[in-house]
């Protein structure tokens, strides 16, 4: 692939070939990310580290990915929380979360049962308003949904343009930039963009599925 180095296209193997393998022992499994992957046996979702062995074993009803030694998590009695990978400490959310994202730097999306999602930090503190959707903040952007079209934000929550955008790609951890690139959709189609929201390329897609790693297709 031209600009992908030698080094990232064989990390890129070794990732498919160990989740083919994964796949052969487990009905569903996520992306690899910080070490970790989450894995369902049928029942419940698990973590297992790089060296094939659970970090976690199977007893959540959903498992996010794992951040800072941290993983998202749903109780299979519905309690959202967090759990430290050591499988000691938990951060209960409150009573009217379903779900949050990846943590970064302390901060992470909390879907609410009313469907909408805002961002919070450990302190059980809310950071923002609430948003029809929102991705974590990773690699210092974002994204969130409101009025129908996504906005591209950063650290500070704040715009970083006034572009609107249809929908949005992000990887399997729910990241949207990877390499400062993104994919974000308008009415003629997908766009690769920049962390201003600038077009990078002339070129338009038809769809864009961006790699976990380095680089994106």
């Amino acid at each position: 692939a031209r600009g992908v180095s030698s080094d990232t296209i064989q990390k890129l193997e070794r990732e498919i070939e160990w989740k083919y393998y994964l796949q052969g022992r487990f009905t569903e499994v996520r992306e690899f990310y910080s070490g970790y992957v989450a894995v369902f046996d049928d029942e419940s979702w698990g973590y297992i580290g790089e060296n094939g062995r659970y970090t976690l074993s199977p007893r959540y009803k959903k498992a996010g990915a794992v951040s800072e030694e941290i993983a998202p998590v749903v109780k299979e009695n519905g309690q959202a929380c967090f759990i430290e990978m050591d499988g000691e400490n938990y951060f209960v959310l409150n009573e009217n979360a379903v779900e949050s994202g990846m943590v970064n730097n302390e901060t992470f999306t909390v879907k609410n049962q009313n469907g909408k999602t805002a961002y919070y930090n450990f302190k059980g503190e809310k950071l923002t308003e609430e948003f029809e959707d929102a991705t974590p903040i990773v690699n210092g952007y974002g994204a969130v949904k409101q009025g129908g079209v996504w906005r591209i934000i950063d650290t500070e929550f704040q715009e970083i343009s006034s572009k609107r955008f249809i929908n949005i790609r992000t990887d399997g951890t729910g990241i949207l930039f990877w390499n400062d690139r993104a994919f974000a959709e308008q009415e003629d189609g997908f766009h690769m963009i920049d962390k201003k929201a600038e077009y990078v390329t002339d070129k338009v897609f038809e769809d864009a599925i961006p790699f976990y790693s380095n680089t994106y297709a």
